[in-house]
């Protein structure tokens, strides 16, 4: 997946890239503002970019954080992405929706956002028993669900949207996979908790789809039933 070349041109055209950070919130030294600004782009770390768009206390105002925006999206995409700074990038985003949607870029992010969950959720794959983008996929669930931001409940609806009917093995086991993590950790998703607690057709439609799918695969079955016991339907 790439950053929309629309997303570029429209940042690059209207902002230069901040001499500093002005740290609104006085959420970190001068030493450390500077430290970060005086790299070139391509030498920011992770780290320089989570401080930059650092959930509710960003580095900078909204004009001199944007400039690193396409940055931080490319550096946060998978296999190698940071999924914590897909967390910060989307909150930071959430946040700024009014000066995105003056700068024509509100819609523009709404739709790599939408993209960007279904291809993180196109396949379901595991590796050495973990399932491989979760923690991209939980961090943008969170930020999306966040009340705080303008994305009202955009998370939900893209779980309904991709993953509810649970009619192939992907849509599936990516639907229990986050089920079973509202069992053990605090969720911002609404619908997950309702069909953990209330309504489990889906969660029963998941269960047919993924057995019928590895009924042949010991391994898999191993794997699911685990799952299954946890959320009680085996």
């Amino acid at each position: 997946m790439a950053i929309p070349d629309n997303i570029i041109v429209a940042i690059r055209s209207r902002y230069s890239r901040p001499p500093h950070l002005s740290d609104p919130w006085a959420d970190f030294t001068p030493e450390e503002l500077e430290a970060i600004i005086r790299k070139r782009d391509a030498e920011l770390t992770d780290c320089d970019l989570r401080c930059i768009f650092q959930s509710i206390l960003p580095a900078g105002e909204y004009t001199e954080c944007v400039w690193f925006l396409p940055l931080a999206l490319e550096r946060m995409l998978p296999p190698a992405g940071d999924a914590d700074l897909c967390f910060d990038v989307f909150s930071w985003i959430g946040d700024n929706a009014e000066p995105l949607a003056q700068d024509g870029l509100w819609d523009e992010l709404l739709a790599f956002t939408e993209n960007f969950f279904a291809e993180l959720t196109a396949a379901f794959i595991l590796k050495n028993g973990y399932p491989e983008n979760l923690g991209h996929v939980d961090q943008l669930i969170e930020a999306l669900n966040d009340d705080r931001g303008a994305f009202d409940g955009m998370g939900d609806r893209l779980i309904q949207k991709y993953l509810a009917v649970a009619d192939t093995y992907p849509r599936a086991a990516w639907l229990i996979t986050l089920l079973e993590h509202t069992l053990y950790y605090s969720t911002t998703s609404k619908y997950l908790k309702t069909v953990a607690r209330e309504n489990r057709t889906p969660m029963k439609n998941a269960y047919d789809t993924i057995v019928a799918a590895v009924a042949d695969d010991d391994e898999l079955l191993n794997y699911w039933s685990g799952k299954f016991d946890r959320l009680a339907m085996w």
